[in-house]
């Protein structure tokens, strides 16, 4: 994980739902930085920083293709996958849909300098917990 993919690490790990682990994989390649479980959920995060500082960017255009792939064969027997971007002025949250296709799901924005983390917490629990979608 690259050294911004840590600090970001570090911003949100007590802000997830469950219990949470940063992945160090050196075995596979595609594997998303985060793995965790909510109330039986499995759910996978992959950490991403986007310097553009004037525009918010396709989540697909940031993953490697062996990351889609990854995210693609996990996602279709159920594990909830989810792509996090940092950017300067707020954070994103992807849910996948498909090959190369993910939806936004949570955006809060930074407002002197910190975030809104309640808000968070609080939807990544509901995705989770949804049933049927």
């Amino acid at each position: 994980m690259s050294r911004p993919e840590v600090t970001f690490w570090k911003l949100l790990k007590d802000h997830l739902p469950g219990v949470k682990d940063r992945i160090e994989n050196m075995a596979g390649e595609g594997m998303p930085d985060v793995s965790a479980v909510y109330s039986g959920v499995d759910y996978w995060i992959e950490l991403k920083i986007c310097n553009n500082k004037s525009k918010i960017v396709n989540p697909s255009t940031l993953c490697r293709e062996a990351q889609a792939v990854w995210h693609t064969r996990r996602g279709r027997h159920g594990s909830k996958i989810f792509i996090a971007v940092k950017y300067d002025f707020c954070i994103l949250f992807y849910k996948w849909i498909s090959f190369e296709k993910y939806e936004e799901v949570i955006r809060i924005n930074r407002n002197n300098n910190s975030y809104n983390w309640d808000v968070l917490t609080n939807m990544l629990q509901i995705i989770l917990l949804a049933r049927g979608e």
